[in-house]
């Protein structure tokens, strides 16, 4: 199943008929998302994450151009990058307006921080440096990205996975065959660069 995302993200009754192809995929099945979007709209997003995240297919993302903001967590979401040559990034923290009753924006700004916050940090833990993401939320940063900045910081992201995949199952045993280093993955200009990430790490805590 092949997905284009290739417009802005827009509201979730959009996607009612992605979602359900995607829960109609099983074991062996591939979905693939080919992205060059500028960004959208949380709530869209959401949808589209809850139904892969619950997938047993294999979930391909190819960057094919821009993928900012709400693209770039689609992107990160899936079991496997592709980065064209021609793909840029570009990393922020959510933006949102909300009307009504001063109590309740309020409390809805409150709750939306909160669970983008979490998701924010789940998905670009090990992309990001920690005091990366703390700038995000904090203070309005972003981060553009070309391609090899994209694939090197992929690589890292993978390096850090599997470090703590060692750590958290190894027993620290001496001449622990678990401990040899995995090379990344060559990176070739000239063409299309795969960089699998299979794992989403789990959130930190968030004072």
């Amino acid at each position: 199943m092949t997905v284009h995302i290739d417009e802005e993200i827009k509201e979730p009754s959009y996607y009612r008929q992605v979602v359900q192809g995607i829960n109609n995929l099983s074991e062996g099945d591939q979905l693939t998302f080919n992205i060059a979007s500028p960004g959208g709209r949380l709530d869209g997003l959401e949808v589209v994450l809850s139904a892969i995240d619950n997938t047993d297919a294999v979930t391909i993302a190819n960057i094919a151009g821009q993928c900012h903001s709400a693209a770039s967590i689609l992107s990160l979401r899936c079991n496997v990058v592709s980065v064209s040559p021609h793909a840029s990034m570009l990393v922020h923290f959510v933006s949102f307006g909300a009307g009504g009753a001063s109590n309740h924006v309020l409390k809805q700004a409150e709750h939306t921080k909160k669970v983008s916050e979490k998701l924010f940090r789940d998905t670009y833990y090990g992309f990001l440096t920690e005091e990366e993401i703390k700038r995000c939320i904090e203070d309005d940063y972003q981060l553009w990205l070309d391609s090899e900045q994209i694939i090197e910081r992929l690589q890292q992201r993978q390096e850090i996975l599997e470090a703590e995949e060692v750590e958290d199952t190894c027993d620290n045993c001496e001449d622990c065959s678990c401990q040899s280093d995995i090379p990344p993955p060559e990176y070739n200009p000239d063409e299309v660069a795969f960089v699998p990430v299979d794992n989403i790490a789990p959130s930190k805590d968030v004072a």
